[in-house]
């Protein structure tokens, strides 16, 4: 299991299956619920927020695994605290279908889909990284952003590298311009080594059923 404790340097994280971050208990959700408050599991109580209700997200009950999660359209944003020390995102999403575009999920310069329908990593005016993994389908993207230290991987797989100096700007926002749904967001302030990367995505792949 996760919890806030489990590794050093957690810095955000957000459960479609515990909302309101009380996951001692199952939530209470109507399917279709337009959610203000996604609420934050790390130290750092950075809950997600949207105070305009036609731009909050939905809540979709039973959506995956028996679990909730969140959806987007590319209208409909929570905000966030910009956190500018950031270096690892560990997420479990989908794109919808209709989106064609690039788009940056979590706000800041960092695009992760691109205009082809796939999972990429690029910061904007740098050069992209693209998987060649279909951002179509629900699948664990870890997003690796350090100066000189950039990666991508998909479902565990190494997809993509690069060595752009700079580092990224503060994240601030959970949805912004992505269409899609959202499951879960682990964000951390450091680069994961590999053994405990590849534990924490196993751990989102079997809660998740991927």
């Amino acid at each position: 299991n996760l919890f806030a404790s489990s590794l050093p340097g957690l810095t955000l994280w957000l459960d479609g299956n515990s909302v309101d971050s009380d996951h001692s208990t199952a939530d209470s959700i109507a399917n279709g619920t337009a959610i203000g408050s996604w609420k934050d599991r790390s130290a750092s109580t950075n809950h997600a927020v949207q105070g305009t209700v036609s731009s909050r997200p939905t809540y979709l009950a039973n959506s995956l695994n028996g679990m909730g999660v969140l959806s987007y359209t590319a209208g409909q944003s929570s905000e966030i605290s910009g956190d500018s020390s950031i270096r690892t995102i560990v997420a479990v999403l989908r794109q919808a279908t209709a989106q064609t575009a690039a788009t940056k999920p979590f706000g800041g310069n960092m695009f992760t889909t691109t205009s082809g329908g796939t999972f990429g990593l690029q910061r904007q005016g740098s050069g992209l990284i693209d998987s060649g993994s279909s951002s179509k389908s629900y699948a664990v993207l870890t997003l690796q952003m350090a100066a000189g230290n950039y990666a991508i991987y998909v479902n565990g797989v190494e997809k993509g590298t690069d060595t752009d100096p700079n580092v990224p700007a503060a994240f601030n926002k959970i949805g912004n311009d992505f269409a899609g749904q959202i499951a879960e967001v682990v964000a951390y302030d450091r680069i994961l080594s590999t053994g405990v990367r590849e534990k924490l995505e196993g751990y989102l792949a079997h809660k998740w059923g991927l």
